[in-house]
């Protein structure tokens, strides 16, 4: 099975820490959620001006049928706002036939689903910190 690596950011008006941690609540909040299945972690590095929470996503049925996803959600710091970035790899269903299809006929969805996924977060993220704000 090959790995198809992945990564993109939206960027986030929003002060750094504030970020940091509404990502933390609705990491927690889609962990729960019936549509996504989240291992979830978060840790800082040492030094590293940004926090990195490591993911998983995979479908909760049929899950030999949709492609797994093994990366990180990172809130990367830029003085008054940050970016947010989702980096890693995602694996194809169906070994060698689910790649073939994945490069030809599924060509881009893997990616526009996970652009969909990050797109959603930061606005719950934008969200969340409104909420927390008010």
């Amino acid at each position: 099975m090959s790995e198809v690596p992945i990564e993109m950011y939206v960027p986030l008006t929003i002060l750094p820490n504030h970020a940091r941690d509404a990502a933390q609540r609705v990491l927690e909040q889609i962990a729960a959620n019936t549509y996504h299945a989240l291992k979830l972690t978060a840790q800082c590095g040492g030094g590293d001006p940004r926090w990195e929470f490591p993911i998983t996503l995979r479908a909760r049925t049929a899950e030999r049928f949709f492609p797994t996803f093994e990366g990180s959600l990172i809130v990367t710091p830029l003085g008054e706002s940050c970016e947010l970035w989702l980096q890693g790899a995602y694996t194809p269903p169906l070994g060698k036939l689910g790649s073939q299809v994945d490069a030809t006929v599924l060509r881009g969805v893997a990616q526009a689903n996970l652009r969909s996924f990050l797109q959603s977060f930061a606005d719950d993220v934008r969200s969340a910190t409104a909420s927390s704000e008010a």
